[in-house]
């Protein structure tokens, strides 16, 4: 028997509930061992090239919005022109890139591995195909800077820790201001520097993802969530669904 209206957001939220306590464990574990992660991060991988690691860069391979169409990211020129959701076109003023290596039999750490965004993980078709992303890239959802690794479910959206190739090559695109630029059709940030950035880049440290998931975690009762907390929520419920489909 289907269950009750009534029946159905209680599921929801102790399901919400569920999995923001198992998340706020894993973060707690992290941040114990944070010295080891480090340390195996440095051996296990290094960086070469025009710097940027650490920051909002996107996977070679992905594709952006020109004037001229989509166009793989490591194709792209200064002067080029990009589309932006704003509708203006902006010439990139300068392109940076780096490239991760790591030893053989090691996984990517989480500093390092790409952040999967699966085919319509944000909404019917958005992204248009799988976007990968650094983990400190931005998504412009519902109006605010979401990073990308404090979305991670494991399901639509997932750190590709154990990927079979041994050198990522990631890219960032400076424009002349801080733009929102589409990437497999997805809202991604770019920026020419940190300072310019227009908004607080939610989840970009462990204490704003723990009090973030704090906050989802009883919301069933005391509902004091951001808007941030919500997105990460609702894009949880959906990659919940295309689970079960």
């Amino acid at each position: 028997m289907p269950a009750s209206p009534i029946e159905r957001p209680q599921g929801r939220n102790f399901r919400r509930t569920r999995r923001n306590v198992i998340a706020m464990a894993g973060i707690l574990t992290s941040t114990v061992v944070g010295g080891t992660t480090i340390a195996h991060a440095m051996g296990g991988w290094f960086r070469r090239g025009g710097g940027g690691g650490g920051h909002g860069c996107l996977l070679c391979g992905t594709k952006i919005l020109t004037d001229a169409g989509e166009t793989a990211v490591e194709n792209l020129g200064v002067g080029d022109m990009v589309s932006t959701v704003s509708g203006e076109s902006q010439a990139i003023k300068q392109i940076i890139s780096w490239t991760a290596e790591r030893a053989p039999n090691q996984d990517w750490t989480d500093e390092v591995a790409p952040i999967k965004i699966c085919r319509s993980a944000l909404a019917p078709n958005v992204p248009h195909r799988d976007l990968y992303l650094s983990p400190g890239h931005s998504l412009f959802l519902d109006g605010v800077l979401i990073c990308a690794k404090g979305l991670v479910n494991n399901r639509t959206i997932i750190r590709c820790s154990k990927g079979r190739e041994d050198t990522l090559s990631y890219y960032h695109l400076k424009l002349e201001d801080h733009q929102i630029i589409l990437a497999e059709g997805a809202p991604v940030e770019s920026y020419p520097d940190p300072m310019s950035r227009f908004g607080p880049d939610w989840f970009a440290g462990r204490k704003s993802e723990l009090t973030s998931r704090l906050r989802s975690a009883i919301s069933p009762w005391v509902d004091r969530r951001k808007v941030a907390d919500r997105v990460r929520d609702r894009l949880d419920e959906r990659g919940d669904c295309d689970l079960a489909a």
